[in-house]
This record gives C-alpha cells, sequence and structure tokens, in this order.
C-alpha cells in the first residue's frame, strides 16, 4: 500500500477489529504465552486486562519500520504505561506495570527508566530513529501529556501512520527486515 487511501482503509480495517475489542459488554482477557509484537502488542493493549506467562513480552516495535502505531495503540499503550515509558525506539519489551504488577509509582523502581536503560543497553541513535516516526511519536505523547480523549489521540496516531507509512524510510526499513530473512 502506497497511497493514501489504501493506508486509511489498512487504518480503518485494523482498527475496527481492535474497537470490537475495546467496546466489548463483557471484560476482554489477553493471555500472553509469548511475544505478543506490533499489531499483536496493540491487540494486547486494547484487551481490558494483560496477563502473562514468564517469558512473554509485548513489544510495540512499529519503530523499528520507521512507522508509527496504527490501530489505536499508541492512545492505548500511552493511558497505560504513560508518555515518558513509550517515546523511545520501540525495543522489544515486558511491561509488567502495563499488566497490573510490578514496579509502579511509589513502589520499586523508576517507571520512567526505559527497560533498556534497566538492563545496562541505552537506545542507539542509528538510521531507524528518523525524524517522521519520531514526530509521530512525540505527537502522541503531548497529546497524552495534554489529556486529549481517546479519540483526538487516536486521530494524531492514524494522520501520524499515513505519513510515516508513505515516507522512504519505512521502505528501506521494510526492504531490510525482508532481506534478512531471505538470507
Amino acid at each position: 500500500m502506497r497511497d493514501e487511501p489504501a493506508v486509511l482503509d489498512m487504518i480503518e480495517e485494523a482498527g475496527a477489529a481492535l474497537e470490537a475489542i475495546r467496546s466489548c459488554p463483557v471484560p476482554v482477557l489477553a493471555y500472553l504465552n509469548g511475544d505478543a509484537i506490533g499489531g499483536g502488542g496493540e491487540l494486547a493493549a486494547a484487551c481490558d486486562l494483560r496477563l502473562q506467562g514468564a517469558n512473554a513480552r509485548i513489544g510495540f516495535i512499529q519503530a523499528k519500520l520507521a512507522i508509527t502505531s496504527a490501530r489505536g495503540g499508541g492512545p492505548d499503550l500511552f493511558k497505560l504505561v504513560g508518555p515518558a515509558r513509550d517515546a523511545d525506539d520501540g525495543a522489544l519489551r515486558t511491561h509488567r506495570c502495563a499488566h497490573g504488577a510490578g514496579p509502579g509509582p511509589g513502589r520499586r523502581g523508576d517507571r520512567r527508566r526505559s527497560a533498556g536503560r534497566r538492563h545496562g543497553r541505552l537506545p542507539q541513535a542509528d538510521a531507524g530513529l528518523r525524524a517522521p516516526k519520531l514526530r509521530g511519536i512525540k505527537a502522541q505523547a503531548i497529546a497524552s501529556r495534554q489529556g486529549l480523549g481517546w479519540h483526538a489521540h487516536r486521530a494524531i496516531e492514524q494522520q501520524h501512520l499515513v505519513t510515516t507509512w508513505l515516507h522512504d524510510d519505512h521502505w528501506a526499513a521494510s526492504e531490510k527486515l525482508l532481506s534478512k530473512g531471505t538470507q
């Protein structure tokens, strides 16, 4: 999909599926027995409660493809873990406080530390940290900090996904990822 109408259709179709989960009249539980990455992370964030196996992780790795979240996952994640925790490079990690367990304000640890720094790794400044993607993530952080409602935040997410999806950085990152799989 390399044109705006097709990207908007993709966003709406996938977003409708997750909206059905968010608006389900009974609680929806996600049990993670492995990694929930990208769209899987957005699916887990859309649920009312997330439980996980010992080695399961949620990763919003869209940033590695030089795009932002797409299906309302950005507003969901910012609501769950806050803007300071979500604005790094999208490394695969476990957010225990998003699952209702582990450190939180006033408990063990500082929620604002990124998982990478907690494990002795710092986010690297590389070609993956390009302006369009960072603007999209930052715009969502601003929306969260300003207390914009979910729908207003979702509109910002959608706008930036279209911009990042159609940008050359996304296609270069996608090619790089796909070429790793063929080697």
